[in-house]
């Protein structure tokens, strides 16, 4: 819920400040690490997608079979709309 899957660019994720305070809650961080920990939430964030793109996107042809073969994590709704966006001429 704090790193939304439906939202393609990272400049657009308003829960920053909600991450930051999650990972104070787990942590005992200085509030100088708050842009490195963010950026390293950045980079996961685009990791995952990365990796939900190669082992689902370009594995499988069809949208019936790639719905199939939804990631248990990620709900039908955010892996539909990355399809779509995968599928755009945006990102082509």
């Amino acid at each position: 819920m704090l790193c939304p899957l439906h939202i393609h660019n990272w400049k657009n994720i308003d829960t920053k400040t909600d991450m930051w305070n999650y990972t104070r809650e787990k942590y005992d961080i200085p509030d100088a690490a708050e842009k490195w920990i963010l950026k390293e939430i950045q980079g996961s964030w685009r990791r995952y997608k990365n990796s939900l793109y190669n082992n689902h996107f370009k594995c499988y042809g069809s949208d019936e079979h790639l719905i199939t073969k939804k990631p248990q994590d990620v709900s039908e709704t955010d892996f539909k709309d990355l399809l779509i966006y995968w599928k755009s001429d945006e990102l082509k």
